[in-house]
Formats: C-alpha cells, structure tokens, sequence
C-alpha cells in the first residue's frame, strides 16, 4: 500500500508536489465497490487486481478453501439433516438414534446390551432363558405349548393333555361350586348339590357319613355345629412342688366353679420319722383350734389286722395315721388323692377324704383311708395345707383338679 506524506508527521506544510502524490496514491489504493448492495451481505474480491468487490451470490452452506469461498457440497463437506453419516473409521457414538441393525453391528447385542445374543431366531419361536442373562429358544410344534422339564433345568415344548370333545356345562352355577360329570358320556357336568362333608370314591363324591366315614368324639359326630367334649371330666388347675419346706399350701383355686375337686400329692418324702398332717383355711385363716374331727385307716403290710387313729377334738387333721421315715428306709414315700366338695358352701361343714399309701418307721407299706372336716363353723373353704409334726415336706408334688359339674 502507497505512503502517504502527512504535515503532523512531516513538522512543515506540504508543497504542491507532496499533495499530488498523496492523491495519486489514494487513487492507485482505492477499491471500486458496487452500484448496491444488501446490508450483511459477503463482499468477495473480484479478479486477481485486488482493488474490486463484487457481491456474493451462493446461496446454501458454504466452505472456504484458501480464502476462495464456494458452495459446500451435501455428504461430501458435511452431513445434511436426514443425510447418512457414513462410515467413521474410529470415535464413539453417543446420542445416536436411528442406526440400522442391519447394516450397523457387526455383531449381536447381548442382553446387557438390551438384545438377546442370537444371531438368528428360528420362525415361530418363543424365547426363553433357562441360565442367568443367556437367550435361547424354544420352537413348539402345533397344538403344543412350553413347560419346565422334570428336572426343572430349561424349559421344554410339550403336548397338553386333551379331552375328545367339547363339553356341555349348565345355564347357571355358583362361584365356587364343584362341578360334577353327569352320566357316563364324559361330555356333560352338573352342579353338585351335597351339603356336609364328603367323600370321594374312585373319584366319585358323596356325603360322608358319621361313624363309617368320620371318626366320632365321646359318640359325638364331627358333623354339624357347636363344641365337642374331648378329653375326661378332670380341669387341671394349679400345681405346688415341695422343696424341703415347713408348710405346703394348696389355695388355686378353691371356689364356686366346680362342686368337686381333687387333689393328687404324690412322691411325699420327710427330713425325720414324724406323721403327715393337715389343716384347712376356713374363712380366709388356717384352723389351728380343737374343732378338727378325723378317722384314719394305717394298716400296715405285716399285719391283717385293722388299725386305724380318730379323734373329735384336735387341732390338725392325721393323714397318716404313721410315722413317716425316709431317711431311715430311702426309696419310701407317701402318695394321696383327696376330694374336697362344695368348697364355697356356706352350709355345711368342710371335709376331706382321702384314699392312699405311705411307709411306717418300720419300712412297711401302709394302706391309708380317711376322712377329717373342720366342725368350727361353715364358712367357704379356700385352702387346705400339709405338714409333718416335725421335720419338712422334703419332696412332693401337689396337683389340683376340678371336676366338670356336667
């Protein structure tokens, strides 16, 4: 580009020859425009002189090549919208959608992938896994269907089991009700109609009957409503364990619930040779005063003669009637089933008779039978306690009972 001689940079006016060439130059440097243009519209060199422009005229994309501008051309220079990408050597596609399966996996896409591993799938196939993330299939003939095999390892095709014929049902049944072939022909059902238990004969159902078919319960049929009586009369109650102990009471429960109770001690052993007593809790207090009568059997085994202890006024109630002693004799001990009636009563007296067997300071057994009751008063009964005139009840269980009124 021409110099051009300015008075600042030169420190002196210009001569008349200075500002000539200046124009000369502005004359040579200048570019000739167009008559018109188009505001942002490319202005391009025209010809090689480099001092016109021209408009461009191109319309689409566009690419440069040294400067030179040109129209792209689709596929070649870029990928137009809905064009094919082409063949990339290498890269990762993300964001893709679209790609032909066909034409763009070289190979098939594993089920961690969203695709199922096979290459080709046979016709009318139905694909299956029978090991974790593997696909294969199963091609089942007519009429067939699939199932897992015995072993129940993969799954196979099969043949359902098929009757020879439609069959004819009924106009109208309820939900649930057992549907029942009507005649031999095999082509016709019909409802069931049975109410109660039933049996089945070779197939064949029919009302069970009570005592042939069911087992009955005291002579109670398991058919039809209501509770059955299961078991014997006795209602169990409460249990007490002697544990070398001065006293053993018996107080749960005793009360208006049942007439009659029993009451089983057995395995009563002593810590020294002394009798086996008892007392009542009559009105809420153990009865320690000379209103207790009693009548006690102790045969022993070494005699036929009858033996027996009584009394109508003494403080305790003589069970056994003998003395007591297993220290002496180990393996020996007492065993007693006594009743107690109408407990509650206000009425009457309260008694105990008892049936059992003990062993005397001799080593003996003894048979015991007896009565003994309280004649202070009626009042309700609502414990009875046992004890030794010396020593401790070292073992023994009690076990109360009630007896069902009914």
């Amino acid at each position: 580009m021409s110099t051009i001689v300015t008075r600042a940079g030169k420190g002196s006016p210009l001569t008349n020859t200075e500002m000539d060439t200046n124009l000369t130059n502005l004359n040579t440097d200048k570019v000739e425009g167009q008559a018109a243009s188009v505001d942002s519209e490319i202005a391009l060199f025209s010809g090689t002189g480099g001092k016109t422009i021209k408009r461009a005229t191109t319309t689409g994309i566009l690419k440069a090549t040294s400067g030179v501008v040109a129209a792209a051309s689709a596929g070649t220079d870029f990928v137009a919208p809905g064009g094919a990408l082409g063949t990339p050597s290498s890269g990762t596609l993300t964001n893709c959608t679209g790609l032909p399966p066909s034409t763009g996996l070289s190979a098939a896409v594993g089920v961690a992938k969203g695709g199922t591993g096979l290459s080709t799938i046979p016709a009318k196939a139905v694909l299956v896994t029978n090991s974790l993330d593997t696909v294969t299939t199963v091609v089942p003939g007519a009429s067939q269907s699939i199932r897992r095999n015995a072993g129940d390892t993969a799954w196979e095709a099969y043949t359902p089991s098929t009757g020879t014929g439609d069959v004819t049902g009924q106009s109208s049944s309820v939900d649930s009700e057992i549907a029942l072939f009507s005649g031999t022909g095999g082509k016709t059902i019909k409802r069931a109609t049975t109410t109660g238990l039933l049996k089945a004969a070779s197939g064949v159902i029919g009302a069970a009957v009570s005592g042939t078919d069911i087992k009955t319960i005291n002579s109670t049929s398991l058919l039809g409503s209501g509770d059955i009586a299961v078991g014997g009369t006795w209602v169990y109650l409460s249990t007490v364990t002697a544990s070398n102990s001065a006293t053993v009471d018996i107080e749960t429960t005793f009360n208006s619930t049942y007439d009659s109770y029993v009451l089983v001690a057995s395995g009563i052993t002593s810590s020294t040779s002394s009798d086996f007593r008892a007392r009542l809790k009559i009105n809420g207090t153990y009865q320690t005063g000379n209103n207790y009568h009693y009548h006690a059997q102790k045969n022993p085994a070494g005699t036929v003669t009858y033996d027996s202890v009584s009394d109508t006024s003494q403080a305790q109630i003589l069970v056994s009637g003998v003395n007591y002693d297993t220290p002496t004799f180990p393996g020996t001990r007492g065993n007693y089933v006594f009743y107690i009636h109408n407990p509650s009563s206000t009425t009457f007296y309260k008694e105990i008779n008892w049936t059992g067997a003990c062993y005397n300071n001799s080593g003996q057994g003894v048979c015991n039978v007896g009565i003994g009751a309280w004649k202070g008063g009626t009042q309700a009964l609502t414990g009875v306690r046992f004890y030794f005139l010396s020593g401790n009840v070292v073992t023994g269980t009690f076990r109360l009972y009630g007896i069902k009124n009914s």
